[in-house]
């Protein structure tokens, strides 16, 4: 199996529905190499007449109290991924977006800031908390590791299932490729701890 690049973002905004998915999708279908030729609402994959603006814009028309798309670009660099969206009367609204192309469809330095550049737009189209760029491989490893530590007893294991440690309780995972760090984010563990992180840094 080809490794990944992976995008991660995760939103806790209490904007609208339909900016947050409105956002998302326009950055999509304005991402070139990117862009999608395939998505759909709650798991139905379509080729897009009206890009993934069309998607979101039919599925809000619903009225559905949850909004789900999935996409895909079915020519190279195949790209593909989903987003959800939460309306904001939840309590805390988690909204995230998750998406990968194949490592080897981007060895060119320029599509690979291209992606980078995708995925700064993306997290700041779903007003993000935390977000990452990272590689299959690099997610393996992690998993791996904190697997070990939690079975040796050296680590408690993380409750995934508690919405509120998914975003306010969770220290940085790791250092990827790319990090993103939202407003909130970097108020909840205090701006000198992301100042010296020791890697080249962007506000």
């Amino acid at each position: 199996m080809d490794e990944l690049v992976l995008i991660n973002v995760e939103s806790v905004s209490a904007a609208p529905t339909v900016d947050i998915a409105g956002g998302i999708a326009a950055v999509l279908d304005a991402a070139g190499d990117f862009s999608p030729d395939r998505g759909g609402a709650e798991g139905r994959l379509r080729r897009l007449h009206d890009g993934l603006g069309g998607v979101v814009a039919a599925a809000l028309g619903e009225e559905a109290p949850d909004l789900w798309v999935l996409f895909e670009r079915s020519q190279p660099p195949e790209f593909s991924g989903d987003f959800t969206v939460h309306p904001p009367e939840r309590a805390l609204a988690i909204h995230s977006f998750s998406a990968g192309v194949s490592a080897e469809s981007i060895e060119d330095p320029s599509q690979r800031a291209d992606y980078v550049d995708l995925a700064a737009r993306l997290f700041v189209a779903i007003d993000g908390f935390y977000g990452s760029v990272e590689t299959s491989g690099m997610r393996g490893h992690v998993l791996a590791l904190r697997n070990d530590a939690t079975q040796s007893g050296a680590m408690a294991a993380p409750d995934w299932s508690d919405r509120y440690f998914m975003i306010w309780d969770r220290w940085i995972e790791d250092v990827w490729w790319v990090n993103f760090f939202g407003p909130g984010y970097v108020a909840r563990w205090g701006r000198a701890v992301f100042e010296d992180m020791g890697v080249r840094r962007r506000d």
